[in-house]
């Protein structure tokens, strides 16, 4: 489904809502929770394989345009990451093992720094 069918999609489930709301099968409160519900869905796309296939540089190539997902020759993403829309450009970083999360933060940044040209 293309992000074109899903705008369709929830446009029509809309329709459905006002509709059920206007013919009194649902209340105004069933209607703002069934709307509210609607705004909040996401449409979510998974990117899975082995290590070191090119997950990162394909979702970089699709979505970005530029590197923003970390690349390089050993495993980067090697845990869930979730990447969202946003008006302003931000990071969120959560990591389950504050060690081992700063040195993967630390290597991201430098990696990043040299796809910039930025060599120290």
């Amino acid at each position: 489904m293309g992000l074109e069918r899903f705008a369709e999609a929830k446009t029509l489930l809309k329709e459905i809502i006002s509709t059920a709301y206007n013919d009194g099968v649902i209340s105004v409160d069933e209607q703002k929770d069934l709307l509210n519900s609607l705004e909040r869905a996401r449409l979510r796309i998974g990117f899975i394989g082995q290590i070191k296939t090119g997950k990162s540089t394909l979702i970089n190539a699709l979505i970005f345009r530029k590197p923003v997902m970390p690349v390089s020759a050993t495993p980067m993403t090697a845990s869930l990451c979730f990447l969202t829309y946003g008006d302003k450009p931000k990071v969120e970083v959560e990591f389950s093992q504050k060690k081992i999360g700063i040195l993967l933060l630390k290597r991201h940044l430098k990696t990043r720094q040299i796809l910039n040209g930025q060599r120290n």
